[in-house]
């Protein structure tokens, strides 16, 4: 049951803000018959979540066993019935306890008759040896014997308390809680077997089913987005259109590897008043790391538009303009140049159905268009802003031109994306997809 988050990312701001303004390239002009598919920027709720799933089990299960060997005379109970603490469940045959107890009786009888006459012979002899009649050695022995006859008198007394108490208390097998019967594992005739290896499970109960946990695994790259009392969401199979709620009441430190997977257990509770819930369910769970409401928003596949080259290619000159704006008028010149030349060697390797060396690939991305810069152009633009990471969106302007702004990005969450700093863009359509 691996934790699996779904793609969210939180862009975080930098010291240095890129001037956003809205650019509009004339070298769109070639590009304004083509057909754009958009949408239109505006506010909704949005959150982060991390997935997992896990088991529905009930809260506070106890086991019955047998504490004594026997052939179970009356199973008194069933599932689901509601028990009581010390309510009887199960009643053990108790003839052969009987016997033993009569044997255990005898035998107790036995060694209280010994111990009185050892310890009458004792007294006696110590009169004797008060009068000189009898020795050391032979009172001491008298004393050793009577000492022996007390222990066997208490250990006979034992025995026999044992062998009664098996017949009061442990031949009928009690409920240790107030609960409910969640399995019932044995049937009249059979025999039950305590003190073993094959120690007999009767019954399995719990303190009650309206409240629930569920024992999920979150992978070790999400844990530290779980915190406790973190709200969760999550579902059943039995209901696919109900949606339960709950809330992490533990994190347990003990990795759980799987296949070279490391997971962590994450407890959660959750209420069952109605009892649609039964213990063994699965549960598919989304836990809310972040939740935020009427945040202006856009759909993630704007992000993924890529626009023609030659208008992609004038917007990243003109952002490493707005980057170099306040460096010394020679390394701009320089900085500039470069990314000319390049532009040009680009060109012309792009003519020629080369893809390698100083390519088109090579030359400096536009903040989320994808690629590295790695030319000195890229790294004298880059320079300036590597404290901020800010992607583009691409808009449609009256005349068919292209123009683009860059914005931050916060929550990310199914189809949408918050933006942060956007400026005044909300109803605003943005490029989807070409058609």
């Amino acid at each position: 049951m691996n934790s699996k988050r779904k793609k969210i990312f939180v862009f975080s701001i930098g010291l240095l803000a890129i001037a956003g303004g809205l650019l509009v390239f004339s070298g769109a002009k070639g590009k304004a018959a083509a057909e754009y598919e958009t949408a239109v920027i505006g506010r909704s709720n949005i959150e982060e979540t991390v997935s997992s799933s896990g088991k529905l089990q009930a809260v506070g299960t106890v086991n019955v066993l047998t504490q004594l060997t026997g052939t179970v005379e009356k199973v008194l109970v069933d599932f689901n019935d509601t028990v009581k603490k010390g309510q009887p469940l199960v009643e053990l045959n108790t003839e052969m306890l009987k016997i033993s107890l009569r044997e255990m009786e005898a035998a107790l009888t036995k060694a209280r008759a010994q111990y009185e006459h050892a310890k009458l012979s004792y007294d006696n002899d110590r009169k004797l040896f008060e009068r000189k009649l009898m020795s050391d050695f032979e009172l001491h022995t008298s004393k050793t014997d009577m000492e022996v006859q007390r222990a066997a008198l208490i250990q006979a007394e034992t025995q026999y308390e044992k062998a009664r108490l098996n017949i009061d208390e442990y031949a009928i097998i009690l409920s240790p809680i107030d609960g409910i019967v969640l399995d019932r594992k044995v049937e009249k005739g059979e025999t039950v077997v305590a003190n073993s290896g094959s120690v007999t499970q009767l019954f399995i109960l719990a303190e009650n089913l309206d409240t629930m946990e569920i024992k999920g695994e979150v992978d070790e790259l999400d844990i530290s987005s779980i915190r406790p009392g973190m709200d969760v969401r999550f579902t059943v199979e039995a209901y696919p259109d109900k949606k339960f709620t709950g809330s992490v009441t533990q994190i347990r430190k003990v990795p759980v590897a799987t296949d070279n997977v490391v997971n962590y257990t994450v407890i959660v509770t959750t209420r069952n008043p109605e009892g649609f819930l039964l213990p063994g369910m699965t549960a598919n769970m989304e836990f809310i790391v972040m939740e935020k409401n009427d945040a202006l928003v856009v759909p993630s596949s704007a992000f993924r538009f890529t626009p023609p080259e030659d208008i992609a290619l004038a917007a990243r000159r003109k952002m490493l303009e707005e980057r170099l704006a306040d460096k010394p008028a020679e390394e701009r010149a320089a900085a500039l140049k470069q990314f000319d030349e390049n532009a040009k060697t680009a060109a012309a390797q792009a003519q020629a159905g080369s893809q390698v060396g100083g390519g088109l690939l090579s030359m400096p991305r536009l903040p989320g268009g994808g690629g590295r810069q790695t030319t000195a152009a890229a790294s004298a633009g880059t320079s300036a802003a590597s404290s901020e990471t800010r992607r583009a969106l691409w808009f449609q302007e009256a005349g068919g031109s292209l123009s683009f702004r860059t914005v931050r990005t916060g929550v990310v969450s199914g189809s949408n994306t918050e933006l942060l700093d956007a400026g005044n863009i909300e109803g605003l359509a943005v490029i989807v997809r070409q058609k």
